[in-house]
């Protein structure tokens, strides 16, 4: 009892004398496990909708895309990779900053419930690194947005289901058909015990651009682990 008062005085006196900063405007944050003010997270969302991962179009809630039809993947993005957005994710994959994971998997939950894919979805597969990235990182960012989001939504989140088949290049310096081929065959399943034949499976990511790397997960979860039904959630979309 005395050492958590001990706990929450330190605490305390360091907020007072050193008050937690907002990653996104500089301002004072809400509190040190936020890292983030209130008004940077309102204005943070900008998609309303998920959008289609081939094509792009955005997609009403629960109707498949009309342009990609069985090819679709729906895609629950928080909004564009810039600006605040962009900022909040730089601090969380390359600053350590992993709290900030829990907001933003408290967001695509809720944007994920409001448009009725809540019950559509049976297990939750986060984006796996390489373990030089996870010993170097200490945490993969996906994993913890994921579990952010399995809590809110009470679905269990199969961290083993995938792994690295081998060191890929940073998907970010890439053009298109770079990425393409570099993450083809670069995924492979894990640990995982859990059946996912006939499941409906979220996959989780930080960031999307062409969307290969949702893509190959697809691959793998579909043609080599049996699941039926594909989604995705993103923190951000880049251009």
């Amino acid at each position: 009892m005395m050492t958590r008062i001990a706990s929450e005085l330190n605490r305390g006196l360091l907020d007072l004398f050193y008050p937690p900063v907002c990653g996104a405007c500089g301002g004072q944050a809400d509190s040190a496990d936020r890292l983030i003010c209130d008004s940077c997270w309102e204005t943070i969302t900008g998609f309303s909708d998920p959008y289609c991962l081939t094509c792009k179009n955005f997609l009403s809630p629960g109707v498949k895309c009309t342009i990609c039809r069985g090819g679709s993947v729906p895609v629950f993005s928080l909004g564009y990779y810039e600006d605040k957005l962009e900022s909040v994710i730089y601090d969380l994959k390359f600053a350590g900053l992993k709290p900030l994971a829990v907001p933003i998997g408290r967001k695509l939950a809720d944007m994920i419930d409001r448009c009725g894919y809540r019950d559509r979805i049976d297990f939750i597969v986060p984006i796996p690194i390489h373990h030089s990235r996870l010993q170097m990182r200490g945490f993969n960012q996906a994993d913890e947005i994921a579990k952010s989001i399995g809590n809110e939504l009470r679905i269990s989140v199969l961290s083993e289901t995938l792994r690295v088949r081998r060191k890929k290049r940073q998907q970010a310096r890439l053009n298109a058909a770079e990425r393409e081929r570099n993450m083809h065959d670069a995924l492979g399943p894990g640990r995982s015990q859990n059946s996912l034949k006939g499941a409906s499976i979220l996959i989780v990511d930080d960031v999307t651009t062409t969307g290969a790397t949702i893509l190959e997960a697809r691959r793998v979860l579909k043609k080599e682990l049996g699941a039926k039904k594909i989604f995705a959630a993103v923190a951000a979309t880049a251009l």
